[in-house]
């Protein structure tokens, strides 16, 4: 490994606030294989964010949901192997699936909403076929569970409910989604490095902590740990996917556009949490879409780190 896992937008990013030192700290975390500590973490799992690039450079950030034990770390922590369960018969509908191909770089978050623990994984398709990934590990490493809103699953790995009442695609945005999104408190991002890894991650906060400027998404940088994957990839490449779950309706938002990170916003102080920080999501196309396996799940606390 070398002396720090970061690459050059990374590094510019935790120049530029001051948080090297912390980042070098956090950053020997970073794994090239799934810790030993988190491999019954991963087969416990009943849902994952998959960040994926489409055939037309596109990135997406996608729900994938199963039994637990759908998703299972390989004997030696090398790969990871996700069962693509579809008895709704969504998955080929989903753009973010529709270009996975073996040595195509994909990211995962395995996120467990109960218990406020989430792992990150990015690395490379070992193998692709229709009722499994197989996903080669590059870097992982456990995350905090700050700005996690605790949720318990009502129902779950069936087909009960059947599709969700709409379902789409197209550009710009839709009323619907502004409706939805000012009720989130939960978003996942998927960006892009400049080391050639994909990256997925979560973003939390109050319902409506996104907010909303014309077309733009506004959402608030939070104090995290210091090592700035997300923006240190949109530093250097504005290309992003963004997931907005419906957890009352076992669906989700798929968009894709581009971002902008901001810097040093005075006026964004109180809505940022003190950072100042903003990351501008422009969606340039979306969908609408069910999960592969019915879930919903009920709300429990708000997470006690919110600002």
């Amino acid at each position: 490994m070398p002396a720090h896992p970061f690459h050059a937008g990374e590094r510019e990013v935790q120049r530029r606030v001051g948080e090297v030192a912390t980042a070098e700290l956090n950053g020997r975390i970073i794994s090239p294989r799934i810790p030993s500590a988190a491999r019954s973490f991963v087969g416990q799992q009943d849902l994952v964010v998959l960040g994926t690039e489409d055939a037309d450079s596109a990135l997406w950030a996608t729900l994938i949901t199963g039994a637990p034990g759908f998703t299972r770390a390989a004997d030696d922590l090398a790969s990871v192997r996700i069962e693509m369960n579809d008895p709704l018969g969504t998955l080929p509908g989903a753009p973010s699936l529709t270009a996975l191909r073996d040595d195509q770089p994909v990211a995962l978050l395995f996120i467990d909403l109960a218990t406020r623990r989430r792992l990150r994984v990015n690395g490379a398709m070992a193998s692709v076929t229709a009722g499994e990934l197989e996903v080669r590990v590059a870097q992982a490493y456990s995350a905090c569970p700050k700005y996690i809103q605790r949720r318990e699953v009502t129902q779950g790995d069936g087909v009960a409910g059947g599709l969700p009442a709409v379902a789409g695609a197209g550009d710009g945005f839709p009323a619907s989604l502004r409706e939805r999104l000012a009720g989130a408190d939960t978003l996942f991002i998927a960006t892009a490095g400049a080391d050639g890894l994909l990256d997925v991650s979560h973003r939390g906060g109050r319902r409506g902590f996104a907010e909303l400027e014309g077309d733009t998404i506004r959402i608030p940088d939070f104090v995290g740990n210091s090592m700035f994957n997300t923006l240190g990839n949109l530093v250097l490449d504005g290309r992003a996917g963004l997931c907005v779950p419906d957890f009352d309706s076992s669906a989700q938002w798929l968009l894709t556009g581009r971002a902008v990170v901001r810097f040093d916003v005075a006026e964004a102080a109180d809505r940022t949490g003190g950072t100042r920080r903003w990351i501008e999501f422009m969606p340039e196309r979306w969908a609408m879409r069910p999960l592969n396996v019915s879930r919903t799940w009920t709300f429990v606390e708000s997470s006690p780190y919110n600002p």
